[in-house]
């Protein structure tokens, strides 16, 4: 495991949020109105929606034809050669506090820090775009995939490049038998990092699959 001497402003950045065409109209607006929030500019977020008939785009919304599940959102960007410095990259179950854009311009990398934790969640985070075309194969080998491994090859970005992390494990919090966010009947536990002022909303299906 290595990390790398910041050197880049990461505040050059865009965010990109996966989705699915079953939960995006229930998921996305809490998401969405949290970057706001931050007074992040409407045109640096891009929603990408997996599960469509079809690829389509409305303004910032992509549908894609493929379900990808967490990796949907960098394999768009591969496949559309989107362009942008850094793309923070985010899943549509996820809410920024108010403090989460100062936050993070506080920070300068140069390849890919994880958003969360080290040796986890390394789906979320602030990836390159010298990162992204360094791995485009292992990331476009992901289309498609199913749940389980989108969750366990989340780790192999470690073995792909140098990188870092915005905190440690042991010092995100976990609230357990949380209230239903989403009104969807899933049991969801919360997950807040206060370096980055970050709430993930985790299923239990996922944690399921992370154990294994």
């Amino acid at each position: 495991m290595k990390t790398k001497t910041s050197s880049v402003d990461c505040t050059n950045t865009k965010f990109i949020i996966s989705s699915h065409i079953l939960s995006y109209n229930t998921t996305l607006p809490k998401v969405l109105k949290s970057l706001q929030r931050n007074e992040i500019k409407e045109e640096n977020i891009i929603v990408v929606i997996g599960g469509s008939e079809q690829d389509y785009n409305e303004n910032n919304l992509y549908f894609v034809s493929h379900n990808s599940f967490d990796h949907t959102a960098l394999i768009t960007v591969i496949e559309n050669n989107f362009k942008s410095d850094f793309w923070f990259v985010i899943h549509d179950t996820c809410e920024m506090g108010p403090d989460f854009y100062n936050l993070l311009k506080q920070y300068k990398i140069k390849y890919h820090y994880t958003a969360l934790t080290e040796m986890a969640w390394m789906n979320i985070g602030l990836f390159s775009n010298t990162f992204i075309t360094n791995n485009k194969n292992y990331i476009l080998s992901l289309k498609n995939c199913s749940k389980e491994r989108a969750i366990l090859s989340e780790r192999v970005y470690s073995r792909l490049d140098d990188y870092g992390w915005f905190g440690l494990q042991k010092n995100h919090q976990r609230i357990r038998e949380c209230k239903n966010i989403y009104n969807d009947d899933k049991k969801r536990d919360v997950l807040y990092f206060p370096f980055l002022d970050f709430y993930k909303y985790q299923s239990y299906e996922a944690l399921r699959v992370m154990v294994k």
